[in-house]
């Protein structure tokens, strides 16, 4: 699903989809985050370069192998920029994972608490 003519919207489209192992939604309209992909379990391969997702890796599941992506996340993980077969730059997801899981499970049980305060009525 290369760059087709989508309309702007975020990830929560393929949210359903959650036997998917591979996902190229390159140069497509896309923005938010990553995380409406946060139960798609058997994910190895993530293409979102030249989309608007800027953040939300946490949420991706530890079986990702191969993440092509650039600009914010990019820069976020630059230590593990790959080559793949054709040249393409992709990123070790796996190994960013494992290295950085403590802060992972914290960030995540940070916002399981901030979405269980409840905000009485005024």
């Amino acid at each position: 699903m290369v760059n087709n003519q989508f309309t702007p919207q975020d990830l929560t489209v393929f949210a359903p989809l959650i036997n998917l192992e591979e996902l190229y939604i390159s140069s497509n309209p896309f923005t938010n985050s990553c995380q409406p992909l946060q139960n798609l379990r058997n994910l190895k391969v993530l293409d979102i370069r030249d989309t608007d997702i800027d953040g939300g890796l946490e949420y991706l599941s530890e079986g990702l192998e191969k993440l092509y992506c650039n600009d914010k996340l990019a820069r976020k993980l630059e230590n593990y920029a790959k080559k793949d077969t054709d040249l393409s730059i992709y990123y070790d997801y796996s190994t960013w994972r494992k290295e950085h899981l403590t802060q992972i499970k914290q960030f995540l049980a940070q916002e399981r608490l901030e979405t269980k305060i409840e905000i009485p009525p005024k």
